[in-house]
């Protein structure tokens, strides 16, 4: 997910992204014009922000379980390789920042 998959949305908290913006800007090591900055800022990739619901689901994913990933088809998994072999356990409608072929660590998800 890239700040720009986040914030550019119904309700955006404007002052907040433009907060962002600017920390990204005075925190350049090299002078940068300010379009190249923001440009920058809304590629960099950011931690997603979890709903009640989506914390809920994470905490009571079975031990053992490490990510979850979206697929091509658009379905969620939860992953967990035991040597060659992998467990998959599959639900929808929630994690809409998940895009397909992206997989995220379960433990930073939460963490964050």
């Amino acid at each position: 997910m890239t700040n720009a998959e986040k914030f550019l949305k119904d309700g955006v908290d404007i002052k907040e992204m433009a907060n962002g913006i600017n920390e990204a800007y005075l925190d350049s090591y090299v002078e940068e014009d300010l379009i190249d900055c923001i440009y920058r800022w809304f590629e960099t990739k950011t931690k997603p922000t979890l709903t009640e619901d989506e914390r809920a689901i994470l905490k009571s994913v079975p031990e053992g379980f490490k990510s979850i990933m979206r697929n091509e088809h658009g379905n969620l998994k939860l992953i967990t390789c035991y040597d060659s072999y992998c467990e998959f356990w599959i639900f929808n409608g929630s994690f809409q920042f998940i895009r397909n072929g992206e997989e995220y660590i379960i433990k930073e998800l939460l963490d964050g």
